[in-house]
Order: structure tokens, then sequence, then C-alpha cells
């Protein structure tokens, strides 16, 4: 079994065509795997964490999800580095840039998301990681 985290962009960042983007994206990374388990944190503002779940109960994939407990950084920060912690491999998932270029990955190229904290910090662990970029 493989612990498989999807994580990215956040409700209002995705507009209805990244939305489907991001779940065909979600299909294929799913489908790589023999028995994945979904880790993923349930965003209360939607978006690519809400999708995976949502892909979870369709196709009944185990899920371990970790909602932030408070909505603020500290509520955030430590959902994200339990999700970086559980996961084999983490896959963020978010859109071409639009108004604040991620200073995570300091690429200049894509939105900034908590997503790409938590890919950051699961380098950081020795974890496998994949950023996937909406068109």
């Amino acid at each position: 079994m493989v612990k498989v985290a999807i994580v990215g962009s956040s409700g209002g960042k995705l507009d209805s065509y990244e939305k489907f983007g991001a779940m065909k994206a979600i299909v294929k990374i799913m489908k790589e795997y023999q028995n994945p388990t979904l880790i993923s944190g349930r965003s209360p503002l939607g978006g690519v964490d809400v999708i995976a779940e949502m892909y979870a109960d369709e196709y009944k994939i185990p899920k371990l999800i970790f909602p932030p407990v408070t909505e603020n950084w500290e509520g955030y920060k430590n959902r994200n580095l339990a999700i970086a912690a559980e996961c084999d491999v983490l896959y963020c998932i978010t859109t071409r840039r639009k108004k604040i270029f991620c200073y995570h990955c300091k690429d200049g190229f894509h939105e900034k998301s908590g997503g790409c904290w938590t890919m950051k910090k699961a380098k950081e662990m020795g974890k496998p990681t994949k950023l996937i970029v909406l068109h």
C-alpha cells in the first residue's frame, strides 16, 4: 500500500477548467499505484484537496485526511507537516502564475500555494515529490 499525498491550490484559485484539469491529474496519479491510500488535507476553501477526496470516495480508495485544527497559519502548518510526514510520495497540483509567484519554489512560473510549502517539507524529509502546473 502506497500513501499518496495530493495537495495544491485552494478552491478560489481554480476556475472550472482548472478544476477539471485537477481531476484529470488526480485520476492519472491514483491509477499509477496499486492499492493506494490518499493522504490530503480537506481545505475548508475547497480545491485540489477536496477534489482528490471526492475521487477517493467515488472509487472507494482508502484515505487519511488531515484537516486543519484551526483556520490560521499554525493550523495549516501543523496539518501540512503531518501530510508530509505521513505520505510515501507527494504531488502538488497548482495553477500557472496569476497574482503571486510561488516564493516556496522561487521559480516565478506558478501561483503560490500552501501545497508547495508542504511539497518542500516532504522533499526535506526525503520523500519523492512532483509539481503539476495546470495550463
